[in-house]
């Protein structure tokens, strides 16, 4: 779902979790990835987690936009893409990667 300030001077993914098909364990991922979330948030290759609520039938997620698609589909779309432009892609991932994995000390 997309959501925007009252102003709409900014737009925001959020993520809507249903809890009634979870089961406990699901329950506490959600949780989870919250939390975890809200650590790594400010590395500039991870969405931002602006806000998370937890009612009683949902868990709502609200995410920084980001727009441009699936990594996979552009693969898929584009047939053939310059080996430095899929370097450059792998070096975000592994950037990102990189600060979870000092943050949680994986």
């Amino acid at each position: 779902r997309v959501s925007s300030k009252k102003d709409k001077s900014s737009l925001y993914a959020a993520k809507v979790v249903t809890k009634k098909k979870l089961t406990e364990r699901q329950l506490e991922m959600t949780k989870n990835e919250a939390a975890i979330l809200q650590l790594v948030g400010w590395h500039e290759h991870i969405g931002k987690l602006v806000d998370y609520y937890s009612q009683k039938k949902i868990n709502i997620f609200v995410l920084e936009m980001i727009t441009g698609g699936e990594l996979f589909d552009e693969i898929m779309a584009r047939g053939s893409i310059a080996e430095v432009e899929i370097a450059a892609w792998i070096e975000q991932l592994l950037s990102a990667l990189s600060a979870c994995h000092d943050r949680f000390s994986i």
